[in-house]
């Protein structure tokens, strides 16, 4: 097991430039040599530098959500007892013959589409659209309804506050949200150390398990304009070294390309992003349910995908 590590992890060795002080002693017991050789193989092929805006350009992002839940409710027809509309507290009301349940289905699909500017410094935009379907799981399924949009514009990917100063602290967990050059020059390019570091700054007590919630956290940073191809191809190995992946072929992403899904699995469901095993490219998120439950349904469903896309535009607002 430990010389299969070595080797899917020469593939992607090249010139490493450690700046962090991070101990790299990851434990390999329970790798899975197949779906690590493979994501380490499609991380060696990420060779280009990526989208790069020049000057007075930006970086477009796109990303589609979809998500779908199930929800339970109770319409009681009997009649209560005298004086007693509600039951007492701490009681259980039993169903009883009369007694209906009712099962209704939500999806939402958001659009989130980002403008960054090649000066970090200079103003961003951000628009969020979302459609949402509400019907009952029972009966027929519904289309989405109208679009729902909001606009914001704000400096150093901040919508929040249009003034805002960027920051040069290189130690808060939100620098991979906006991330300086400064910043990106101190991250790991070692798979090893990658790994490591993004599991002492994760959440160990993360009630779907460190790893899962790692997976979770490095499949938000490929999410983010502008990460450099090094970084990319290092966080992807850091994945490789999970122990128990698993890998899914032909897995569409919610812009319907195909890809191959690498995850981990929780109780409840399995947790999933898409690479492109051609290019390295990182695709997007999927969740699956492993059983039914209230609010997933049946199992086996996808209760939330999403796919990422980014490109350079000229204009801030362009599309492609």
């Amino acid at each position: 097991m430990v010389a299969a590590a070595a080797a899917v992890l020469a593939l992607i060795a090249g010139a490493v430039v450690v700046q962090q002080a991070v101990s790299a002693k990851v434990d390999l017991s329970g790798m899975n040599t197949e779906a690590s050789e493979r994501l380490m193989a499609a991380a060696a092929k990420i060779v280009v530098p990526g989208p790069t805006p020049g000057p007075g350009q930006y970086s477009y992002v796109m990303r589609k959500e979809r998500q779908i839940s199930v929800q339970q409710s109770k319409d009681y027809k009997r009649v209560m007892p005298p004086m007693m509309t509600t039951p007492p507290p701490g009681t259980y009301v039993t169903p009883e013959p009369g007694d209906i349940s009712t099962s209704t289905t939500t999806r939402l699909l958001h659009e989130i589409e980002t403008w960054a500017p090649a000066r970090r410094d200079d103003v961003w935009r951000k628009t969020l659209t979302t459609r949402r379907a509400v019907y009952r799981s029972s009966g027929p399924e519904k289309p989405y309804g109208p679009p729902e949009s909001e606009h914001r514009l704000g400096r150093c990917g901040d919508f929040g506050e249009p003034e805002y100063v960027c920051k040069t602290d290189v130690n808060t967990k939100q620098e991979w949200d906006r991330p300086t050059s400064e910043f990106l020059a101190t991250v790991p390019r070692d798979p090893e150390q990658m790994l490591t570091l993004l599991r002492q700054r994760g959440y160990p007590d993360a009630p779907v398990g460190p790893d899962v919630d790692t997976l979770d956290y490095i499949a938000w940073i490929l999410k983010q304009p502008k990460i450099p191809a090094d970084i990319r191809r290092t966080l992807l190995g850091a994945v490789a070294l999970m122990p128990n992946l698993r890998v899914v072929d032909n897995v569409s992403d919610e812009s319907g390309r195909i890809g191959t899904a690498f995850g981990l699995e929780t109780m409840y469901a399995w947790q999933d992003f898409i690479i492109d095993e051609k290019t390295g490219a990182f695709l997007g998120t999927q969740v699956t349910t492993k059983v039914a439950g209230s609010e997933s349904g049946k199992a086996g469903t996808v209760v939330e995908r999403d796919s990422f896309q980014e490109v350079v535009v000229d204009r801030l607002g362009q599309r492609p």
